[in-house]
């Protein structure tokens, strides 16, 4: 995304008047979720002050962000280094718990008549088990999406519009980029896997 994002943290560019991370946040609490935790790192504080500053003057022009910390608790926590999203999620994992918990990557948005982290939390799904959107990038866009990876996905016989990834894939000539993830726990199997996974 740059140079948009050379002055600024690229969660916090807007899209139709707010910033990605506020339409994320917005998506988190219309599918039910009341606690959400921002994994930030130096140089994205000004993530944390959009959600937590309580200047009078920005509050009374803009009462959506107040809105929403109504609707849901917003935490923090901050991610030492860019390790990639299983690092990020770890740094989570003590405001997780052994709770359900959803991820969504803040810099990718959905437009839609669901939220797809509410057409996820809708799956049954069984114990230690996650489920996850992935898009499928066209060979020819690759450039614009370093980190896709290539998967192989078989049909889950439980749910028919459900696909299980069994094992990573050079081979495929399209890739996919994780989109949203909402995972029974974090001992779920699929989580310990992402731990190692870097975007």
């Amino acid at each position: 995304m740059s140079p948009l994002t050379y002055g600024a943290p690229k969660e916090m560019l807007p899209v139709a008047g707010r910033p990605m991370i506020h339409h994320v946040v917005q998506e988190a609490a219309d599918a039910g979720i009341v606690e959400v935790c921002i994994v930030i790192r130096n140089g994205k504080e000004a993530i944390r002050r959009y959600f937590e500053d309580d200047n009078p003057e920005v509050r009374k022009a803009d009462r959506t962000v107040e809105k929403l910390r109504n609707r849901c608790k917003i935490v923090f926590t901050y991610q030492a280094e860019p390790r990639g999203i299983g690092d990020a999620i770890l740094c989570a994992k003590d405001f997780v718990g052994d709770e359900r918990f959803a991820l969504l990557i803040p810099d990718q948005l959905f437009i839609g008549p669901a939220g797809a982290i509410s057409q996820l939390a809708s799956k049954k799904l069984p114990p230690n088990a996650a489920v996850s959107s992935l898009i499928c990038i066209p060979a020819s866009d690759l450039e614009y999406f370093p980190g896709a990876r290539k998967f192989v996905c078989e049909s889950y016989a439980a749910q028919s519009d459900v696909m299980v990834i069994t094992a990573p894939c050079e081979a495929l000539a399209a890739r996919s980029i994780l989109l949203r993830c909402f995972a029974s726990s974090m001992k779920s199997s699929p989580i310990q896997r992402l731990e190692k996974l870097t975007y």
